[in-house]
Order: C-alpha cells, then sequence, then structure tokens
C-alpha cells in the first residue's frame, strides 16, 4: 500500500520523471512481479493524463534557450504539428535524445547508435527506445536503414518521421528532416 500510495504521488508528475523502481523490500519481497506489474499499469495510466501541449507551452514562453534546448523543443513540436509516427535521432552521446525527451513528444524516440554505452545510458529516458546501429557514413545510408527498421514496426506508407542527425559534425546535431514513407 505504502509503495502504491507513494507512486500515486510521483505519477502526476511524471512529466518530470524518467523512470521508476521499486525499493529493496518490495523488489525482494514475497510478490515482486506483481509489484512491478501494478507500479506499470499505475504509470501507464498516469501518462495517459500528460497534457503535451502545455508542456510544450511552458517551454515555448521562455525568453531563452540552450541550443539543445532549442532543437529539442523544435523537434517536438514539428513532430506534433505533422503528427509524425516517430522521431529519429543519430546519436553519439545521447545528448539530443534526452533533450528530445524533456519535451514529452506523443510519439517514441528511436535513438540510434553504434555506441552501445550510450544506448544503455539512454535506455531509463522517457520515451526513449535505443537501437544499435553500424555506423552509418551517408544521408542514403541513413534514410534506408530508418525505412528499413520502420517497416519492421509495421509503419504504414504516408506516415511522417521526424530524423534529427548531427550529419559531418561530431556531437553536434545540425540537420533536422521530414520523411514520408
Amino acid at each position: 500500500m505504502v509503495e502504491s500510495t507513494g507512486l500515486g504521488a510521483v505519477c502526476p508528475n511524471a512529466h518530470r520523471a524518467d523512470a521508476l523502481m521499486l525499493s529493496g523490500e518490495t523488489a525482494m519481497g514475497e510478490y515482486p512481479l506483481l509489484a512491478v506489474s501494478s507500479m506499470a499499469k499505475i504509470a501507464k495510466r498516469s501518462e495517459m493524463t500528460i497534457d503535451h501541449n502545455q508542456i510544450l507551452k511552458k517551454f515555448i514562453d521562455q525568453d531563452t534557450l540552450e541550443v539543445y534546448d532549442a532543437v529539442g523543443l523544435s523537434v517536438v513540436q514539428l513532430a506534433s504539428k505533422i503528427k509524425a509516427k516517430a522521431i529519429f535521432c543519430f546519436t553519439e552521446t545521447g545528448t539530443t535524445a534526452c533533450h528530445i525527451a524533456k519535451y514529452r513528444p506523443e510519439c517514441l524516440i528511436y535513438a540510434l547508435s553504434p555506441n552501445k554505452e550510450t544506448l544503455f545510458s539512454l535506455a531509463l529516458n522517457w520515451g526513449v527506445k535505443p537501437v544499435l546501429t553500424n555506423w552509418l557514413d551517408t544521408l542514403e545510408a541513413r534514410d534506408n536503414f530508418i525505412i528499413n527498421y520502420a517497416k519492421t514496426l509495421n509503419f504504414k506508407t504516408d506516415d511522417y518521421l521526424v530524423i534529427t542527425d548531427g550529419y559531418l559534425e561530431k556531437e553536434a546535431t545540425n540537420l533536422l528532416r521530414i520523411k514520408k514513407l
């Protein structure tokens, strides 16, 4: 009861939490699977109450933003306006994916990287699905990867995808694209 009450207090603020975890006593207790299952149900229900537009408005109204925040906010606004099916983020360090997740887009963020450590660190970020890739040198190779990967997810023809990339730049996002399947 204490755990679900505590979770109930956290979940209304789900727009600020990336992950939830069980305490040692609950995780090691008699019903750890039931505890995790209950926790997941509560978290999923609370996520349905997130007001994505309100989150965006709060940040849009700021006078200035750091560059990564401006990129993340722009990506989420664009994805919302075109009803994108997903955001694909090529990343070396995971920074851009984290800044996109901060604004709680309505679609999933697929973080694509050849760096396993980056993907491990992104696994606990809200709305981010880490995807291991080989290093892809050209935009054509990256587009082909995304198209093929989107097909495995059963995306449909005419679905929009938003893509961020640091093309020809190390550790700097300098490209934002829209792709229609």
